[in-house]
């Protein structure tokens, strides 16, 4: 019985950790997208957030499910499994949030941004910067076709500032 508690406050504070590292790698993208002066430079932001979130909603929907199973066994894990299953959910609902309210700051910027002509010579400039640093990095991998190479080049393009 003693191993078996042991484990379940293992469980729990493993799913303690990933949750709030999960949320705080999702608001230190929100943060950045927010705070940033530049329109380029928090357009950027903002897609590596979207992409952030995008993730931690895929992880939060995963420990929905694992708590769901856990819930339809019998025994010491019913509970547990209730408390993951409404961590899933409630992150799951907090990351879609923040991705439409992401979502809606970037689109109100954009339309204030294609106003004036300055505004649309920007977003024009940001673009093109945008195609060559893609095209840089498909260059420097371009004879690389595993899957490691292909993690390497998607972990390039989202470390990459633009």
């Amino acid at each position: 019985m003693h191993i078996i508690t042991e484990f379940l406050t293992l469980k729990s504070s493993a799913v303690k950790f990933l949750t709030m590292f999960l949320l705080a790698f999702t608001f230190s993208f929100v943060a950045a997208e927010n705070v940033s002066p530049n329109h380029a430079f928090a357009a950027s932001k903002a897609a590596k957030a979207k992409k952030g979130l995008k993730f931690t909603g895929k992880a939060f929907d995963k420990l929905k499910k694992a708590g769901e199973k856990a819930q339809k066994k019998r025994g010491i894990s019913k509970g547990f499994g209730k408390a993951m299953s409404n961590i899933g959910r409630s992150g799951s609902k907090a990351t879609k949030s923040l991705s439409k309210g992401i979502g809606k700051v970037q689109k109100g910027t954009n339309k204030i941004l294609s106003k004036s002509k300055t505004g649309r010579a920007m977003q024009k400039g940001y673009r093109n910067a945008g195609k060559w640093q893609n095209k840089q990095i498909n260059k420097a991998f371009r004879n690389c076709r595993g899957r490691a190479c292909q993690f390497g080049k998607d972990f390039a393009k989202t470390a990459a500032p633009l």
